[in-house]
């Protein structure tokens, strides 16, 4: 099954019957499949109901998307790769789960396309990319999905920084990493290192 175990096709049924009826309220149909026996969580429930609505797409290519992942996660991750993954990188299976998502689900499909248009502008830094990030920006604000919105919001409030990262060959990685690599030393001694024993170790790693 794509969201829960084997074993639960009446749940999944009853889901479907719900959705087909009009009913919209995850939680108290997650509460009426507990009256069924059902044990899994609201999030589960919700996930499955996602997919129902976008028409249950990954036709025949499903068991082979999905082979070697199990539960809602692995589909979660199957997805994810799929939306940030280029079209023409994408194998048949990858298209065929696209098209079948895009086709049930418009916010979906405006978020595929705002997905890679963003994904383009960190490929190479460069000066042309401050103005196409500023247009990216007006185009998610006010593309109706809430999540997006909120993430352009973040872009406009740190756009001198988030236009610098796109646009200047120099870059802060470097330090970052040797910071990230002190805390690591430093945890490995649980907190109780002075400063002359992790000078001593950062010196010799």
């Amino acid at each position: 099954m794509i969201a829960f175990d084997s074993g639960t096709a009446e749940f999944e049924a009853f889901i479907r019957e719900r959705h087909a009826a009009g009913y919209s309220n995850v939680a108290q149909i997650h509460r009426d499949l507990m009256t069924l026996g059902f044990t899994g969580s609201v999030t589960a429930v919700n996930r499955f109901l996602l997919f129902v609505k976008a028409g249950e797409p990954a036709l025949k290519s499903r068991s082979e998307i999905l082979s070697g992942t199990k539960g809602t996660s692995g589909v979660v991750r199957v997805v994810t790769r799929v939306l940030v993954t280029p079209e023409v990188q994408l194998e048949e299976a990858g298209h065929e789960l696209l098209e079948g998502i895009c086709k049930g689900n418009v916010e979906v499909k405006s978020g595929y396309g705002l997905i890679q248009d963003l994904r383009t502008l960190f490929l190479k830094p460069r000066v042309e990319n401050i103005p196409k990030l500023n247009a990216w920006i007006q185009k998610a604000l006010g593309c109706g999905v809430i999540e997006f919105e909120r993430f352009a919001r973040g872009l406009q409030r740190d756009f001198h920084a988030v236009s610098a990262g796109l646009s200047l060959l120099w870059s802060n990685a470097q330090t970052e990493g040797q910071v990230t690599k002190l805390k690591l030393i430093k945890r490995q001694r649980y907190g109780r290192a002075g400063f002359e024993l992790l000078r001593k170790c950062v010196l010799l790693s």
